[in-house]
């Protein structure tokens, strides 16, 4: 070629030729190589990633053009696959001999003016790679079929905008959209399928690696081209239905240690009455209440149906892979889901019963974590740069505990739920409806729920008083000597569309704490009431 008209091959559809060169782009988390910034050592002006590779393009070629044994080294390297693609990564074979003793680096030093030019491209491009591109959908030219002996050869920079021709360090020429080589050639880019693992930003000091382990031979078995994978963005949280000793109020602790075992006792009735073991009569204490500790949402209960519901969606990045924080921030929508909790302990003898509602306005992120996204990958060519589209499902979804005390603006005040639990007057039985509010009209539902209400002959008045015109009476003793029941009928205001999550109830009689055999490593295991598609864990706490 070198006194003579290189062939360009015209291809009219961009879409096909962007097919022709296999060479996937990966992340690229190194900062932005058009920043002309001095790095590692001071005395190295750095270069912009352009003029970085077109450098190295111009050196590269004379390299290629005057020595067989540098064709040779650099088709072994590339026939190798090291990261499942035809990629000769300079970091990795720079200091590799080529011939007589003399390392790649030592080669390509000889055709530069000083050893410093070589430097500062080493310094301003840690990720520089040679590729052998695949044109065997146009003509006989990949890693295989090269043929080393003939000496025309030409040398592109990928990210060079004017596309130049290099050959034996001579501009050659240049490429016009749609144009491939129909001759030998070389293209010097950057690996994105390698990352920088440390924070060194000196060539001779950096330590890399694989961006995904698709890119590994060693734990991959096929080659990644275009092609569809997923990647795990969080973990699943684990933490399931326990509590460390610091995130309980002492009292429900004590309570367990003094009843655990005790027949026909109660842990509430230490907690709210102070009667422990010994079965003594005891006050009600009026300062606690019941909280919810946490509570977690299945995923497939949750409709999304309302505009202002936060939706996932696909999403795209140019160049690179996403953190897992980045998937997650741009897979779901903006919005916030509305969660109502409403609660209701009717009174013996009175139509209406006490109501609380709270509600908790979450993010998506709040309420469920991505185990895992699917990937699309469309690999990059000269004329593009790699593309890959990220999705994600209910199916890739798990639901996380939330605990209300934590939401950020969530009101500390606020953080009790349930009314006071005074047996002598209201139910046993605290009921609680659930639902995902959105806005609408609303509407008037009833629920029917049935209470039970303990035995006046297990309290006594004397020492007990009134609170508000309410009669406070002690309790005489542990357990209950019989209780009755009945069916309260309670009208709601409901959203005409809101989503139903369930009725969730919560008797005295159930335990606080389940079991302590694993408080060393999980914390202690706490009683969860559900409705199926909602779980909840109440427990008291003195304010």
């Amino acid at each position: 070629m070198k006194n003579q008209t290189y062939r360009l091959l015209t291809v009219a559809a961009t879409a096909l030729v962007a097919t022709t060169f296999a060479s996937c782009d990966n992340t690229e988390p190194l900062p932005s190589p058009d920043e002309n910034t001095t790095i590692g050592n001071p005395d190295v002006v750095m270069l912009n990633n352009v003029d970085a590779q077109r450098a190295f393009s111009k050196i590269l070629s004379k390299a290629v053009s005057e020595s067989r044994d540098v064709r040779r080294f650099i088709k072994t390297e590339a026939l190798a696959q090291f990261d499942n693609d035809y990629d000769v990564f300079y970091p990795f074979v720079k200091d590799k001999v080529v011939a007589d003793g003399k390392t790649f680096r030592d080669i390509l030093l000889s055709y530069c003016d000083s050893e410093d030019e070589l430097i500062q491209i080493e310094e301003s491009s840690l990720l520089l790679n040679i590729l052998v591109p695949d044109f065997t959908l146009f003509w006989d030219f990949d890693a295989e079929k090269w043929n080393i002996d003939g000496d025309e050869i030409a040398v592109i920079s990928r990210d060079d905008d004017t596309s130049t021709l290099y050959e034996a360090g001579e501009d050659i020429g240049t490429l016009s959209s749609g144009e491939i080589p129909g001759f030998p050639c070389l293209v010097v880019k950057n690996n994105e399928r390698m990352v920088v693992s440390n924070s060194a930003t000196r060539a001779g000091n950096t330590t890399y690696e694989f961006a995904h382990d698709a890119y590994n031979p060693a734990k991959s078995q096929i080659q990644t081209r275009n092609g569809d994978f997923y990647v795990n963005v969080e973990a699943t949280d684990m933490s399931g239905p326990y509590a460390k000793a610091s995130e309980l109020d002492p009292i429900v602790i004590n309570a367990y240690n003094e009843l655990n075992g005790v027949a026909g006792a109660y842990q509430r009735d230490y907690i709210y009455y102070g009667i422990g073991k010994s079965n003594k009569p005891g006050i009600l204490n009026r300062n606690v209440f019941e909280e919810i500790f946490k509570f977690r949402i299945n995923k497939d209960a949750l409709i999304i149906d309302d505009t202002n519901d936060p939706d996932l969606q696909q999403t795209t990045q140019k160049k690179g892979y996403l953190t897992s924080a980045e998937i997650i921030k741009r897979v779901w929508t903006e919005g916030k889901f509305e969660i109502v909790i409403k609660s209701y302990v009717s009174i013996e003898n009175s139509s209406s019963p006490m109501e609380r509602s709270l509600i908790f306005s979450l993010k998506p992120q709040d309420l469920f974590s991505i185990e895992r996204a699917h990937v699309h990958h469309v690999n990059s060519t000269w004329f593009r740069h790699s593309v890959n589209t990220y999705t994600v499902t209910i199916s890739d979804l798990q639901p996380k505990w939330v605990y209300p005390t934590r939401i950020s603006g969530f009101n500390q005040p606020a953080r009790v739920f349930l009314n006071q639990w005074d047996l002598y007057n209201t139910s046993m039985v605290m009921h609680m409806l659930v639902e995902e509010k959105d806005a609408t009209t609303k509407k008037e539902i009833t629920r029917n729920f049935t209470d039970q209400y303990a035995n006046k002959l297990d309290f006594s008045m004397e020492g007990s008083g009134k609170a508000g015109g309410v009669n406070l009476a002690g309790k005489l003793g542990y357990g209950f000597s019989n209780t009755k029941s009945s069916t309260t009928s309670i009208k709601i205001q409901w959203d005409e569309n809101s989503d139903e999550l369930g009725t969730l109830s919560l008797y005295f009689t159930h335990p606080v704490i389940v079991s302590d055999s694993e408080k060393s490593t999980k914390g202690y295991k706490l009683h969860v009431i559900s409705s199926g598609s909602f779980e909840m864990i109440l427990v008291p706490r003195r304010l």
